[in-house]
């Protein structure tokens, strides 16, 4: 004779995976979309730390849009493993970010939030500095929105 107890353990439960880029939900429906997990781990000498861990989640927009900054593309491919890939091509709202630099890309996610607060002749003045950054004239690397708003 088998004699059984009903035996229940608690223990995490996934009920959603967040974009580490935009803070968006990778949910989409029933499925997940877009990057679920990459993780690793720095070895000697690595930027990252030797021995340090590291995870991230990426949205299938950000996912794209990161593509799109590679050099060379990612392998991408329709449902037959053997055909050529194809590059990704970022999102129209995220094009102008190919082929800037992060500090440039600081730059504008930041002068963009200091926006609100801002006198109208700052945001003339920063208008002005965000558009020729995302028009590819001003490298914004080392630029400070006091620079900006100074005209520096």
């Amino acid at each position: 004779m088998i004699v059984t107890n009903k035996v229940t353990n608690e223990r995490d439960t996934v009920v959603d995976t967040i974009c580490n880029k935009c803070g968006g939900s990778l949910k989409d429906g029933f499925d997940y979309e877009g990057l679920l997990e990459a993780h690793g781990c720095g070895s000697y000498g690595s930027r990252i730390g030797d021995g340090r861990q590291w995870a991230f989640s990426l949205c299938e927009n950000c996912l794209t849009w990161l593509f799109g900054l590679f050099k060379h593309p990612p392998w991408l491919a329709d449902g037959d493993l053997t055909e050529p890939a194809t590059g990704a091509l970022p999102p129209d709202d995220f094009a102008w970010q190919i082929g800037k630099t992060a500090g440039s890309l600081r730059f504008v996610r930041d002068a963009e939030r200091y926006l609100e607060g801002a006198t109208e002749e700052e945001r003339k003045k920063l208008r002005k500095a965000i558009a020729r950054v995302k028009a590819g004239d001003l490298d914004a690397t080392f630029l400070t929105i006091e620079g900006a708003v100074k005209g520096t």
